[in-house]
């Protein structure tokens, strides 16, 4: 029966798509600029790294650092709008000019 029926075999192609991704390039040429090679190896220590939870600690670190931050940024902000409100009441009442002409004569 295969004598009389010859099917063609399908071709196979060995195509791989290619991508232009420009932050790759950029990437890459930017190591050869400075001379390091693409391998692996620099990255060698950052699995240990990851078991011990250093980058873990470093992260709480940076959550504590930018609470402690804006903590800060509260006070100011309060301590400013305080300030601010003492003067314009101060200003409303008519009382900052005798303020102002005592400063004045203590220089």
């Amino acid at each position: 029966m295969k004598l009389f029926f010859s099917l063609p075999k399908h071709k196979v192609f060995e195509y791989k798509p290619l991508y232009y991704d420009p932050d790759k390039e950029r990437i890459e040429q930017r190591r050869k600029e400075l001379g390091l090679t693409s391998d692996t190896s620099q990255l060698a220590g950052t699995g240990a790294m990851l078991r011990s939870g250093a980058m873990r600690a470093r992260h709480d670190e940076f959550l504590q650092q930018m609470e402690d931050d804006r903590r800060r940024q509260k006070v100011r902000t309060m301590l400013f709008i305080f300030i601010f409100s003492l003067v314009a009441y101060l200003v409303l009442n008519g009382s900052l000019s005798s303020i102002v002409s005592f400063f004045m004569q203590n220089q």
